[in-house]
């Protein structure tokens, strides 16, 4: 989780741009807007420290998917779109 929370900058410089805007959407067991749209670098990023990893058995990770398809399709069509998805890899062992 170390690592995610040290990408919101970078994700806000290269995937967003300096005329873009992102938004954050959170799964385990709900799906949850975390951070409206936002062109503000440093809201952005304190967004990205303050995320926290979660254990679910009902992850939401196809929901947050359509949540975050549904944010986008309300953005004004001449704005760029992108849908970036992080997941933490769970392996579990057979018993």
């Amino acid at each position: 989780m170390i690592k995610i929370k040290k990408v919101g900058t970078t994700i806000q410089d290269a995937v967003v741009g300096a005329n873009g805007a992102g938004a954050v959407v959170t799964f385990a067991d709900q799906v949850k807007i975390v951070q409206d749209f936002t062109s503000k670098d440093e809201d952005f990023a304190a967004t990205f420290r303050n995320l926290h990893s979660a254990d679910s058995r009902d992850g939401k990770l196809l929901d947050a998917v359509a949540k975050g398809l549904d944010l986008l399709a309300n953005r004004p069509n001449a704005r760029r779109r992108v849908l970036v998805i992080s997941a933490r890899a769970r392996i579990e062992a057979a018993q």
